[in-house]
């Protein structure tokens, strides 16, 4: 199955996703205290420091952000520190104890400082797989992303909002209707931690391609203009047909004996979706 990785316990990291959809998607709690942290309103507040206030200078992404929310509320500048956790929870190359530094900075900035808490533990933030470097270097795009698909979830019924992180059609058909800026990975990611038991842990559709390709499956020039459902359709079955193969071993397309039959004439940068007009630095 595809919520496994030989040699890795995935299962922390894909359990406090699961924690964040119940406590903080479907409803408006926190993952770091007990208050109401995302609400429609706090969101909203977000979003107007954020992506209605860019900053284009030169400092880096978190000094940037701390200065776009200074004038925000309590409840605003902590759902900062959760919304960042959303997104580290799947690279593996951002390191652990970066992550953990760069979210207690969060909160403690926010006014709700943490020394630990079980949501920043390694196994948690261990992650899933890589996200290449346009994720890390296009983090505010992803936010942005992350905080348009949040503040459309909560303009819904809470029983819609269960229903579509716990039914892949509905979610696709869902988040095929939210806009975003080029091709985001976070997507992706989003698909995987909330249906990695039909989806494969991968942050872009690019080596999705190079596998079908490379397996006979399809030929990537055709591949291109299949919709996310059919390259996790097609997929799936191929994952189906290898463990019919290899009946005793724990497989992932990115460890033996799978990865060489596609390492892909692919390098690692290949394995991240940009559009060139997308790159520049916020």
């Amino acid at each position: 199955m595809a919520n496994s990785i030989p040699g890795k316990d995935i299962s922390p990291t894909l359990d406090a996703a699961q924690q964040w959809v119940r406590t903080c998607l479907i409803l408006d709690g926190s993952l770091f205290g007990d208050d109401s942290i995302w609400t429609a309103a706090n969101l909203e507040e977000f979003t107007r420091a954020f992506i209605d206030h860019p900053d284009e200078g030169d400092d880096n992404f978190q000094t940037k952000l701390l200065n776009q929310l200074k004038d925000c509320s309590q409840p605003a500048k902590l759902l900062t520190a959760e919304l960042m956790w959303v997104l580290l929870l799947f690279p593996t190359n951002i390191n652990t104890e970066t992550k953990r530094q760069q979210l207690l900075e969060l909160t403690t900035w926010a006014g709700q400082p943490l020394t630990e808490h079980p949501l920043l533990t390694d196994s948690v933030l261990a992650g899933i797989g890589s996200a290449g470097t346009a994720y890390n270097a296009q983090r505010w795009r992803e936010l942005a992303y992350l905080l348009q698909l949040a503040g459309h979830a909560k303009t819904l019924p809470t029983s819609d909002r269960q229903r579509l992180v716990s039914d892949y059609d509905s979610f696709l058909k869902w988040i095929e209707e939210v806009p975003t800026i080029g091709k985001r990975q976070l997507g992706h990611v989003l698909r995987y931690l909330l249906f990695s038991q039909r989806v494969e842990p991968m942050a872009s559709n690019s080596d999705r391609r190079w596998i079908l390709d490379s397996f006979d499956v399809v030929p990537r020039k055709e591949s291109k203009k299949w919709t996310d459902r059919q390259l996790d359709d097609a997929l799936l079955q191929l994952r189906q047909r290898l463990e019919g193969e290899y009946p005793d071993v724990p497989l992932s397309f990115y460890h033996e004996p799978l990865r060489s039959r596609w390492s892909r004439a692919s390098s690692s940068t290949a394995s991240v979706e940009t559009n060139d007009d997308d790159i520049r630095w916020r």
